[in-house]
Formats: C-alpha cells, structure tokens, sequence
C-alpha cells in the first residue's frame, strides 16, 4: 500500500513540476508572439494538458482493477 501512495506521490509531484513548466513555456512565448499565435499555444498546451490527465486517468484505472483482482485471489 505505501508502494502505490509513494508513486502517486511521484506521479503528483511530476505532473506539477510539467505542469509548471508548461505554464512558464506558454507564457514566455505569449509575450513574444501575437493574439492569434497566442491562442493557438495555448490551445495545445491545453490539449497537451487534457492529454496527460486523461492518461493518467487510465492507467490508475488499471491499476484499481489490478488491485481489486489480487485482493480476490487472496480472499480464495
């Protein structure tokens, strides 16, 4: 159990500091570009974004699945 919080700790955390980064990324390149180049960044860092967030959503569902699994075969 301590093995799965300690990787959705890490999970967490790397998906902030990206996040972060992202973020920094957009917004030095939105100073230095137009409204309509500005939208379009910021378009598909969201999309970039969205992307991450469903992944991450997935592969904890294949986790959830994995664990309830197991705790079935030791129940038997």
């Amino acid at each position: 159990m301590t093995n799965i919080t300690s990787k959705s700790v890490s999970v967490i955390t790397a998906g902030a500091a990206i996040g972060i980064a992202v973020g920094w990324f957009v917004k030095s390149n939105m100073t230095k570009q137009g409204i309509e180049e500005k939208r379009s960044i910021w378009e598909t860092a969201k999309e970039i974004e969205r992307k991450v967030y469903q992944d991450g959503q997935a592969r904890a569902i294949k986790i959830d699945g994995l664990k309830k699994d197991i705790q079935q075969k030791l129940k038997r």
